[in-house]
């Protein structure tokens, strides 16, 4: 068995965000959350600023009632609601990687043999 088979895989935080009619909400997500939109909802999604030559442009989604949605880039955007709905989203937890842990014992190691 080695450490690396010791070490938790990646965790997923769910957080449900419930919006009456007109209400505005905005939060920060990297890329990779997925936002479930709950039957009988219809929201709007408002996603980071582009810069398009000197123009800032937001782009903005309208997201039907059931859908889906994995977010391509990492910022703040706003959901704006159009009727009562809950909108569930997925994010991958903040943690080391493998890798990351790994290259940090190894690094360990290798200064504590070194004295």
């Amino acid at each position: 068995m080695t450490l690396l088979s010791l070490l938790p895989h990646p965790i997923h935080v769910h957080r449900a965000l419930a919006l009456r009619a007109g209400q505005s909400v905005g939060f920060h997500a990297s890329a990779g959350t997925e936002l479930h939109l709950a039957d009988g909802g219809d929201v709007e999604l408002i996603e980071p600023p582009l810069l398009l030559a000197d123009t800032l442009h937001w782009p903005q989604r309208r997201l039907p009632s059931g859908s889906v949605v994995a977010l391509s880039r990492s910022g703040w955007f706003a959901l704006r609601a159009q009727r009562d709905t809950t909108v569930r989203l997925r994010q991958r937890a903040w943690v080391f990687s493998r890798t990351r842990i790994a290259r940090i014992l190894s690094g360990w190691r290798r200064r504590r043999l070194a004295h």
